[in-house]
């Protein structure tokens, strides 16, 4: 099998890029995927096959295709496992501390944590004061920043200074990160903990059964999810034409200042 990386035990084994093109991407990658050979008990076997896919609905889409392709073909399937990219790492990787929190107890955690501020740091988050609803958007928002930070690997403190240098409000993010703090504890007294106390803490070894991991039309791919696919087998499927090679990196995921330059011809039928 050729690979990218496979010298390199700590890197992912990067195989060479599948081209789908724009039309009918995922009938060309079930066509794919059948064509694989089947094993000896004559079932076509992907259950060591994890498929990304943008969204929850494009991977409903996907299986439902696949097991119609193979239902006319008359062969038996055992389905991939198909997620979105924000499910990947700790399916790869599970926790191994307290269980994570769903999106709407970390949410809650947040709101009381909120609740529980200074009337001081109140009025510097929200000056005209909070309310259920006002807390529960706040809330939301200060999730959506977290996710984003730890996409980008810094902290509410890196923000803080940010402030300071442009002679903006530091304490205002400082107030913030004693929330996010205070979110974290509350989580632990209920025995979870939120997806970035799970990344600082130890994660489980990768399942031996996961032989592969198909990145399906996934076009920006975090640093941290490729550190998480290391040792494993990485195929990318891009939605593109060949001929926009250039446009794409190993992974194929895109390559920003290529598309700067150039546009895609949108194809019209």
């Amino acid at each position: 099998m050729d690979t990218l990386d496979s010298h390199n035990a700590n890197a992912a084994i990067l195989q060479p890029i599948r081209w789908l093109g724009c039309h009918a991407p995922l009938e060309h990658c079930v066509k794919l995927l059948i064509q694989r050979p089947v094993n000896e008990h004559g079932i076509l076997d992907l259950s060591g096959t994890v498929i990304v896919l943008p969204g929850a609905r494009a991977g409903r889409t996907c299986v439902r295709r696949l097991a119609t392709a193979c239902e006319e073909a008359g062969i038996a399937l055992r389905p991939p496992h198909v997620l979105t990219p924000g499910e990947l790492e700790f399916y790869l990787r599970p926790p191994t501390g307290h269980p994570i929190a769903s999106g709407i107890e970390w949410r809650l955690a947040v709101m009381q944590a909120i609740d529980e501020v200074s009337a001081s740091d109140r009025a510097r988050i929200l000056p005209t004061g909070i309310s259920g609803n006002e807390s529960r958007g706040l809330a939301e928002r200060m999730i959506a920043v977290q996710r984003e930070l730890s996409v980008a690997c810094i902290e509410w403190s890196y923000l803080a200074h940010a402030a300071e240098e442009r002679d903006g409000d530091p304490e205002r993010y400082r107030v913030f990160e004693r929330i996010m703090n205070r979110s974290r504890i509350i989580l632990n007294d209920e025995q979870l903990q939120d997806p970035d106390q799970a990344r600082e803490g130890d994660l489980s070894s990768v399942d031996p059964h996961i032989l592969e991991v198909i990145l399906l039309g996934i076009v920006q791919l975090p640093r941290r999810l490729r550190t998480a696919l290391s040792g494993l087998h990485v195929c990318p499927y891009v939605l593109a034409e060949e001929s926009y090679r250039d446009g794409f990196d190993q992974w194929g995921t895109l390559v920003e200042r290529w598309w700067h330059d150039h546009s895609p011809e949108v194809p019209l039928e």
